[in-house]
C-alpha cells in the first residue's frame, strides 16, 4: 500500500499500555495495544550512552484492580466490517445514549483515503467496557523502537566461592636487580637502641646493625630500621663418608732422562776472610848478596777440628702477670705484678645475678711493664681460684690498654663474654681457666700500661663470686708478650793440628863489607807471611716493623731447617704478603690440624674486597664505632 501521511497530532504523553492502535498485519487491519508493540520490533545497536541524570523521585504506587471473574466462552471473533468514513462531528450530546447490541463484524473492506481530521469534539461519557476479543495472530515485527532510558543497576552479587588451588605453575618472573649491599656498623642490645629509631637516623641507606637481644638484622633503608630477621646460618648435617676406593696399581718407572746440558747455578761465595797480618820487612842486604838458599818444603796442613755440637734452642715464653690485691668485696682497683706476692691469702667477692654481668675487679700492671709496644696474637689465659656460694655462676675477662697513670683507657684488645665465661660451682676454691683471644697489637707507646678486668655473672639465682690471690692461690694472667731466653752455645771443637814447617835453607857466608855504594841495592827477599787471622764476622742485617707497605711481598724460606744455610728463596706471586693490612694471600689453605683460627671480637674497621665472600667463626663481637663494610654482590657468614 502507499504510503500515507500522518497527519499533525498532538504527541501522546503517559502512555500505560492501554492504548489502541491500528496497525495492517499480512494485509488487514488490525487493532493492537501500545503495550504490545513495545514488547516487538528488532534491537537496534546500542547507542552511546549518555551522562548519567540525577535520580528522580520514585512515584507511588497505584491501586491494584479487581480480577473479574474468567470467560468459560471464547466467542468467535467477527469479520471485521469495513470502515464508513467519518462524518462531521456533531455538537455534543448531553444525553447518554443506550449501547447498542454489537453487530456482526463484516469482512474487512479496503481501507478508505483518511479524510480530513474534524474538530475535536467534546469527549462524551465513558461506555462500558466490552468483553475482550480473542486475541488475534502476532503481528508482523516492526521497527524497533527507541532507546528507552537506562534502569537502575542492580545490587552487587555476593562474592562466589574461592576456586581450588591451580596445579599449574605460573612463569617464573624477571630476577631483580643486585641489591645494594650493606654496612655493618656494629651492635645493640635491641631495637629501641637503634641510633635514631625507628625513622629519625641521619646515616647512610644500607647501614646495619645487630641487636643482642635476638640477633636480628636491622637495615636502614633512608626512611625507617628494617627488621630483616635472624642472620645465624644453618649448616646441614655432614653426609656419610664415601667407601675409600682400592688403591691402583703402581705404574712402571720411567727411563732416567738424558743428562742436563744447563748448568745449575753457582752458589753464593763465601766471605772473604780478613787478612793476616805483613812479616816484618827484612833487612836491607849488602851491596854483595850471598846466594839465597833452597826454601825447605811447605809441610802439610793439619786436618780440620770437628765442629761442636750446636746449641740447645732458646725457649719463647711469654709474661706471666699475678693478681693481687687486699681481702675486699668488689669492685676493685688491683694489680698486675710480674714477681708474685707471697703473703697471706686474699679474697675479693661480689654478689651476682642473672642477665647482667657486674664487675669483680680490675688489675693494672706496674709502670713500666710491659716496656713494649707489639706483641703476637695467641691466648691469654686467667688461672683462677675461684669459688661459689649458692648456685653456679660465670667469669671472663678484658683486656685494655691504659696510659702511664694506669687509668685513662686508651684501647680494647680483646672482650670475653658470658656465653663464653667458665662456669664456677666450686665449695671451696678451685683453679678455673678462662682462654681470651688477644689478637697481635700495637701500643701506643712504650709507657702504656695493661688493664685486665674480671666480670661474672649467676647462671641462676644470686651466688657470690670469690676471687682468690697471694700464698699458695697464685691467681694469674698468662700473655703472649714474649720474653726470649737464648739456651748455652756449645763447645768449639779442638783445632787441627798445624803441620811441620820445612826446614830453612842454610845462609850464606857474609861477604867482606865494601865501599858504601852509591847506587841502592836490590830489596831484600820479603819477609815469611803470617798466619791468617780469624775469620770477620759476616755482613749484619737490620730489621725494622714494616706497617706502611702497601704493595705484595714475598716472604723468605731457607732450603733446609739446621745447620748453616746457604741459599735463601723468596715465594711467588702464589704466595704474598701486605704489611700495610697485614693481609696474607695464598691460593690454597691447608690446617693439617684440624683447626682454622679467628678473633671472637673485631677491633678495627674492615672491608672485605670487592668480588670475595667472607666467613667467620661465631659468635663475633664488633667494638663500638668499628665498621664491617659488605660490598654490594659480596656477603659475610657467621657460622
Amino acid at each position: 500500500m502507499s504510503n500515507i501521511q500522518i497527519p499533525n497530532l498532538p504527541a501522546a504523553v503517559a502512555l500505560n499500555g492501554t492504548e489502541q492502535l491500528e496497525a495492517v498485519q499480512s494485509g488487514t487491519s488490525v487493532r493492537v495495544t501500545s503495550a504490545q508493540l513495545a514488547g516487538l520490533g528488532v534491537t537496534g545497536p546500542t547507542g552511546y550512552t549518555g551522562p548519567a541524570g540525577p535520580t528522580g523521585p520514585t512515584g507511588y504506587t497505584g491501586p491494584t484492580g479487581y480480577t473479574g471473574a474468567a470467560s468459560t466462552v471464547t466467542g468467535p471473533t467477527g469479520y471485521t466490517g469495513p470502515t464508513g468514513p467519518t462524518g462531521a462531528t456533531g455538537a455534543a450530546s448531553t444525553v447518554t445514549g443506550p449501547t447498542g447490541a454489537t453487530g456482526a463484524t463484516g469482512a474487512a473492506g479496503a481501507t478508505g483515503a483518511t479524510g480530513a481530521t474534524g474538530a475535536t469534539g467534546s469527549v462524551g461519557a465513558t461506555g462500558p467496557t466490552g468483553e475482550t476479543g480473542a486475541t488475534g495472530p502476532t503481528g508482523a515485527q516492526g521497527a524497533g523502537g527507541g532507546l528507552g532510558p537506562t534502569g537502575y543497576t542492580g545490587p552487587t552479587g555476593a562474592t562466589g566461592p574461592t576456586g581450588a588451588t591451580s596445579t599449574v605453575p605460573g612463569p617464573t618472573g624477571a630476577t631483580g636487580p643486585a641489591g645494594a649491599g650493606i654496612t655493618y656498623k656494629g651492635t645493640v642490645a635491641n631495637a629501641a637502641a637503634l641510633p635514631g629509631y625507628p625513622s629519625s637516623y641521619t646515616g647512610a641507606i644500607g647501614d646495619a646493625y645487630v641487636t643482642l637481644d635476638n640477633q636480628h638484622l636491622w637495615v636502614w633503608d633512608g626512611t625507617t630500621w628494617v627488621d630483616n630477621g635472624a642472620i645465624a646460618t644453618i649448616t646441614g648435617p655432614t653426609g656419610a663418608t664415601g667407601a675409600t676406593g682400592s688403591t691402583g696399581a703402581t705404574g712402571a718407572t720411567g727411563a732416567t732422562g738424558a743428562a742436563s746440558t744447563v748448568t745449575g747455578p753457582t752458589g753464593a761465595t763465601g766471605s772473604t776472610g780478613a787478612t793476616g797480618a805483613t812479616g816484618a820487612t827484612g833487612a836491607t842486604g849488602l851491596s854483595i848478596t850471598g846466594p839465597t838458599g833452597d826454601t825447605g818444603a811447605t809441610g802439610p796442613t793439619g786436618a780440620t777440628g770437628a765442629t761442636g755440637p750446636t746449641g740447645a734452642s732458646g725457649t719463647s715464653v711469654g709474661l706471666a702477670l699475678f693478681l693481687d690485691g687486699p681481702t675486699a668485696t668488689g669492685p676493685q682497683a688491683d694489680d698486675l705484678l710480674v714477681i708474685p706476692n707471697t703473703g697471706a691469702q686474699t679474697i675479693l667477692s661480689r654478689s651476682t645475678s642473672t642477665g647482667v654481668g657486674v664487675l669483680l675487679g680490675s688489675f693494672v700492671t706496674a709502670a713500666g711493664v710491659p716496656n713494649n709496644t707489639s706483641f703476637i696474637g695467641g691466648l691469654w689465659t686467667l688461672d683462677a681460684w675461684m669459688s661459689g656460694s649458692t648456685t653456679t655462676f660465670r667469669f671472663w675477662t678484658e683486656v685494655q690498654e691504659v696510659a702511664s697513670d694506669g687509668v685513662t683507657v686508651l684501647q680494647t684488645l680483646a672482650t670475653g663474654s658470658y656465653a663464653s665465661g667458665t662456669p664456677v660451682t666450686s665449695i671451696p676454691a678451685a683453679l678455673k681457666t678462662y682462654d681470651l683471644y688477644v689478637p697481635a697489637s700495637t701500643l701506643a707507646s712504650v709507657n702504656s700500661r695493661l688493664l685486665l678486668n674480671v666480670y661474672a655473672q649467676a647462671q641462676s639465682g644470686t651466688p657470690v663470686a670469690s676471687l682468690y690471690m697471694r700464698s699458695n692461690t697464685q691467681s694469674h694472667l698468662t700473655t703472649t708478650i714474649a720474653y726470649n731466653v737464648s739456651g748455652p752455645t756449645g763447645p768449639t771443637g779442638a783445632a787441627g793440628a798445624t803441620g811441620p814447617t820445612g826446614a830453612t835453607g842454610a845462609t850464606g857466608a857474609t861477604g867482606s863489607t865494601g865501599a858504601a855504594s852509591t847506587v841502592t841495592g836490590p830489596t831484600g827477599a820479603t819477609g815469611a807471611t803470617g798466619a791468617t787471622g780469624p775469620t770477620g764476622a759476616g755482613a749484619s742485617i737490620s730489621l725494622s716493623n714494616d706497617i706502611s707497605t702497601t704493595g705484595s711481598e714475598y716472604p723468605v724460606f731457607s732450603a733446609s731447617t739446621t745447620g748453616t744455610p746457604t741459599n735463601f728463596y723468596t715465594s711467588n706471586p702464589n704466595y704474598t704478603y701486605v704489611p700495610s693490612s697485614g693481609t696474607l694471600s695464598s691460593l690454597v689453605v691447608s690446617a693439617s690440624s684440624g683447626f682454622f683460627l679467628n678473633t671472637t671480637t673485631i677491633t678495627a674497621n674492615y672491608t672485605i674486597p670487592t668480588s670475595f665472600n667472607a666467613g667467620s667463626f661465631g659468635p663475633v663481637t664488633i667494638n663500638n664505632s668499628v665498621t664491617v663494610t659488605v660490598p654490594s654482590g659480596s656477603t659475610w657468614t657467621v657460622t
